[in-house]
């Protein structure tokens, strides 16, 4: 069993110019669970499609190993089990590594890496270029993102709704099997940027423990939002957000709000806590909490500069609102805003926190209604 082969040993080649999807197809038929790629371009035609456990893509450095492909539809790179009618079947220990993802149209509506239903996948090292759904996410558990860039900047893409930058969905195959949330997962020491005809930054529809930390989010435009939740067919639950700043950026050409959570069904969105964050800069509502959100915790981060309301939430009556140890400066400039608005009937617990700058005429701090 060969442990890894070079593409280049089956003629492979980063010259920009050469279709290598074939031969990367030879290379996965190869015992070989590592297909190492080194400096330069990869072109191909279409999607590079693994169903083989245990197999892996590896370059040699986000600056120095691209692969890039000549379609404007489809996916990059797809991993998906072999047999998808088995509701409980994982593709386990794949990933990618070193290298970048770009296209050379970009108009381009695909999706650069897709994930159906993977286990231990590992993405580290890894940037996307002009694509306006760099990863998704759909279904798996305990895979492992880290040290990682996703931009939407140079896309000339027509916008597509419900969709982020980075997505989290479920998966319903053709034979009806829904495969099980994605659950799990860790995504750490990232940026998201340029996220200007995506609906949003990240993307929510269904998760189980989703755990995201140090990060930086921004450049929103048109009318989108950061990050999305939106459990309409799926539960989400247990998804943390720590030490991350989000950007709104302020040359923008539409509202853009920073956090939304309404499930617009009857699935619930509980379990969410953002902790030690710093939410800025944007033209509509940091938080924009809907219906069916069960339990939100908001701690220990500042929402500055928001000309809406810092936090707007008009939950469910059986809901719970935490906020604790936060700072609130400069937000509600708008008329009737200010820092917190809330709807009366919930549990609501706001402690140790400082609210600090100017709201907008006929405003208050904290608003219950």
């Amino acid at each position: 069993v060969l442990s890894e082969i070079p593409l280049a040993v089956l003629g492979g080649k980063g010259d920009n110019s050469t279709d290598n999807l074939l031969i990367f197809n030879v290379a996965l038929a190869s015992d070989a669970e590592v297909i190492v790629l080194g400096e330069g371009v990869y072109r191909t035609s279409g999607e590079i499609l693994i169903g083989v456990k245990q197999k892996k893509i590896r370059g040699a450095g986000q600056k120095n190993t691209e692969i890039k492909t000549t379609a404007t539809t489809g996916n990059i790179i797809k991993f998906a089990p072999a047999a998808p009618s088995v509701g409980n079947e994982f593709l386990a220990n794949c990933g990618i590594s070193n290298l970048t993802l770009g296209v050379i149209d970009t108009t381009f509506t695909g999706v650069g890496l897709y994930l159906e239903q993977t286990s231990g996948f590992k993405f580290d090292n890894v940037s996307t270029l002009s694509i306006l759904r760099g990863v998704v996410v759909a279904g798996g558990q305990l895979n492992q993102f880290s040290n990682f860039i996703l931009s939407a900047a140079g896309s000339t893409a027509s916008t597509i709704a419900s969709s982020g930058v980075m997505e989290f969905i479920p998966t319903l195959n053709s034979d009806g099997v829904t495969y099980q949330n994605p659950f799990t997962c860790e995504i750490s020491n990232f940026s998201i940027g340029g996220s200007f005809l995506a609906d949003c930054a990240i993307y929510i529809t269904a998760a189980d423990g989703l755990n995201f930390s140090t990060f930086y989010i921004g450049n929103a435009k048109n009318n989108s939002v950061h990050f999305d939740m939106n459990s309409v067919d799926e539960n989400l639950i247990a998804v943390n957000f720590t030490n991350g700043y989000f950007d709104g950026v302020s040359d923008t050409t539409g509202t853009v709000n920073g956090v939304r959570a309404s499930s617009g069904g009857t699935k619930a969105i509980s379990g969410i806590n953002f902790t030690n964050f710093f939410l800025a800069n944007y033209t509509g509502q940091g938080f924009s909490l809907g219906d069916d959100v069960g339990s939100f915790n908001i701690s220990s981060g500042t929402i500055s500069g928001i000309p809406s309301w810092g936090i707007n939430a008009t939950m469910d009556t059986n809901s719970i609102l935490l906020v604790s140890d936060m700072d609130f400066v400069n937000n509600g400039t708008d008329a009737g805003k200010g820092h917190i608005s809330v709807n009366q009937s919930r549990m609501v617990k706001i402690s140790d926190s400082r609210f600090d700058g100017a709201s907008g005429t006929g405003s208050a701090g904290i608003k219950i209604v």
